[in-house]
């Protein structure tokens, strides 16, 4: 049984360990930044969520108003002013994938963010098993609307 919640202070070491087996993962090798205490401290609310159980944090969610990079896309589906959220960070440990969590965590988002009156949702994920990714992302109500793609070795190939 997984209880999904807000994170707490006392939450931040099991993110950060958690950040840092994702950033040992092929998918990401290389290219995601470890988080830190201090800019995990300021993210405590509405949009920082963890699972955990048995009193383990076993994956989190951390999202933010109005605050994606690739904001200056975005007027291809938001009207001027209007807010969304974005989806910065999800990571369930692997051995507790495939049961649900990944998406109780997206629900309980999009709830904080509905009870805020934002309902629209914007994710970007940069990975090397994007399709799996994507399907995942999907089942939560996501569309595709952009992609990028590249010719060439990618860093990890080098």
């Amino acid at each position: 049984m997984y209880v999904v919640r807000l994170a707490k202070p006392a939450d931040i070491p099991a993110v950060i360990q958690l950040t840092e087996l994702w950033n040992t993962e092929p998918s990401t090798t290389g290219h995601y930044v470890v988080n830190f205490p201090e800019a995990l401290q300021r993210d405590l609310g509405s949009y920082f969520w963890v699972a955990e159980q048995d009193d383990q944090v076993v994956g989190f969610i951390l999202g933010c108003v109005n605050g994606d990079s690739a904001r200056s896309l975005h007027y291809q589906i938001l009207r001027e002013g209007e807010d969304h959220l974005s989806l910065h960070q999800l990571y369930v440990h692997p051995d507790h994938r495939n049961r649900g969590v990944g998406s109780q965590l997206v629900a309980k988002l999009f709830v904080a963010a509905a009870s805020n009156g934002i309902h629209r949702h914007f994710v970007m994920s940069a990975n090397q098993d994007w399709e799996k990714t994507m399907r995942f992302y999907q089942k939560q109500g996501f569309r595709p609307w952009y992609f990028r793609m590249f010719t060439g070795p990618s860093t990890e190939e080098r």
